[in-house]
């Protein structure tokens, strides 16, 4: 579909539904993650403690349900990713010198790790404001306190319907 992606009901609750426009009700609400996951045995040993680092937090605001473990998972592969190639461009530099059979200089080229290093942060920033990592999605979002037995996006409802 064409345009921006909707925002989901959950976020909206937490912004206030800054746009006051109609919430839908019907939103699937899958199952909130109760402790930290252990991290999937296919991660590499930067993306477990990424894993640890993230899933933590999400699960203390409750912000990390099961259909969302594949989603975490993909963005650690792609934090290891970004490391990995990060290291090599600063231990190597961004490119290398191509020389002709005499050995004078026919081109400068770039050490494929560079792209790798900015397609995994690009890939990184997007699914970090899919779980409002970044300071620009996180400021959109209003945490209100709630009672420990009720859910965060239950207390925010309820908030939401008292000032309608």
């Amino acid at each position: 579909m064409p345009g921006p992606a909707p925002t989901p009901t959950k976020l909206k609750l937490l912004r206030n539904n800054p746009g006051k426009r109609k919430l839908n009700r019907a939103e699937p609400k899958p199952t909130t993650v109760k402790s930290v996951p252990a991290a999937p045995v296919w991660l590499g040993r930067l993306a477990r403690n990424e894993w640890r680092r993230v899933a933590r937090e999400l699960v203390a605001l409750r912000m990390l349900s099961t259909v969302d473990l594949s989603l975490l998972s993909i963005y650690c592969c792609e934090v290891e990713r970004y490391r990995d190639a990060q290291a090599f461009v600063v231990e190597n530099g961004s490119s290398y010198v191509i020389r002709d059979k005499d050995g004078a200089v026919r081109y400068v080229a770039q050490f494929p790790q560079v792209a790798i290093a900015r397609a995994a942060a690009d890939a990184v920033r997007k699914l970090a404001s899919e779980f409002g990592f970044s300071p620009a999605s996180r400021s959109r979002i209003q945490v209100a306190d709630a009672p420990a037995d009720v859910s965060l996006v239950d207390s925010l409802r309820d908030a939401a319907h008292k000032r309608a």
